[in-house]
């Protein structure tokens, strides 16, 4: 975590030595000025892990260098990049009733300050900012901060609108953020009681992003509790074709569904199948211990070879489980592999690598959507 705040500041930083030079050079000056000395004092503060001097090393370079349009920016977005968001307000407010900034200058101030705005939760006044710019030359980046206002407010239907604009503006796909943004609104649908609007939703999340596994798991979820187990199992069985990673949250959803259709033979062709698309799984060699221990087999020599395919901390206690004569002998070790299951993460964003025990449609760290699954463990 420190490492990126020091490698953003760092960047900035950097940044901001380049607007310094660069105004130098315009002025015709070739000698060492005292704002590039103080930015280059900050990179070297920064070098050493001192980010408060470096801080102090650009606010006094931006001090003796007023009219360096860029520097004070750089400065305003060291602010927010430390949480000092007061500070960043100020700086770019102040930069934004400057008389005589060229539009793009006081566009970028506009920009820097709705950011600013955003991360202080004043999201009256960033949208104030924001609306007017969707107009300009800064229309697609205005459309990019309204979008996460939106999403702070969970103003979803704005959001979906403000998502199609963004694509039309700068030719790009935003197609499953839109899609996340209808399984909100089914979300909505579905707590306030209107299935038919859920599912309606949910099917446009689909038809927007045909890989999204919220949407599949919605409509399979609505589909059981309303009795369709075929329906629920057609869109179970299409979640593991879109993220396999979600093979192991819907072995026990299926194995219900296929038990009120009384399908045990459509149950175990799909253990088999799911068994050969994640060789290992826990979850899926569970449900296949417990499937051959109601056929009265003895699920001992799966279990081995499982663990030897892919030794899982789930499967060499699944394993030991199935050996009564070990139970005493086991205990201790058994307690401690439970222990370590219930303490590891459970889930994983495949973006950034957070690792957090619920699953978030959204990651909380980089703000993806869609970005965060199970995981499973190896030994």
């Amino acid at each position: 975590m420190f490492e990126s705040f020091f490698d953003g500041l760092l960047l900035l930083l950097g940044m901001g030595l380049g607007w310094a030079l660069s105004r130098a050079a315009r002025a015709g000056r070739d000698d060492s000025s005292s704002s590039r000395e103080e930015v280059l004092t900050g990179l070297s503060r920064l070098a050493v892990n001192d980010p408060d001097d470096a801080v102090l090393a650009l606010s006094q370079a931006a001090s003796d260098e007023p009219q360096a349009i860029g520097l004070q920016m750089t400065l305003g977005s060291v602010f927010r990049k430390r949480g000092e968001t007061d500070r960043a307000i100020r700086v770019h407010e102040a930069l934004v009733a400057r008389p005589g900034l060229s539009s793009e200058d006081f566009n970028a101030a506009q920009l820097e300050l709705a950011r600013d705005y955003l991360k202080a939760g004043l999201l009256d006044r960033a949208e104030a900012l924001l609306v007017p710019m969707v107009h300009g030359a800064e229309a697609g980046a205005a459309l990019e901060l309204l979008l996460e206002l939106n999403e702070q407010s969970q103003g979803w239907a704005a959001a979906v609108d403000l998502a199609e604009r963004w694509q039309s503006v700068t030719g790009k796909s935003a197609a499953k953020r839109i899609a996340q943004y209808r399984c909100q609104l089914a979300d909505v649908a579905r707590e306030a009681g209107d299935v038919a609007e859920a599912e309606r939703l949910a099917r446009a999340a689909l038809n927007e992003d045909a890989g999204c596994v919220r949407a599949s798991l919605l409509l399979a979820g609505l589909a059981e509790k309303a009795g369709d187990v075929s329906s629920a199992i057609d869109y179970f069985l299409r979640v593991i074709e879109q993220d396999l990673r979600f093979t192991a949250d819907v072995v026990e959803p299926l194995r219900r569904c296929y038990a009120a259709a009384g399908d045990a033979e459509g149950y175990a062709h799909f253990l088999d199948d799911a068994g050969a698309a994640t060789p290992g799984s826990a979850a899926v060699a569970a449900a296949k211990a417990q499937w051959l221990k109601d056929a009265q087999q003895n699920p001992q020599t799966f279990l081995a070879q499982q663990v030897a395919l892919r030794p899982t901390r789930e499967g060499l206690l699944l394993w030991l489980g199935a050996h009564a004569e070990l139970a005493e002998e086991s205990k201790g070790l058994r307690e401690a592999l439970q222990r370590s299951i219930q303490q590891r993460p459970r889930y994983v964003c495949k973006a950034c690598g957070l690792q957090p025990s619920l699953l978030f449609w959204q990651c909380p760290s980089c703000r993806q959507w869609g970005s965060v699954g199970p995981v499973e463990e190896a030994l």
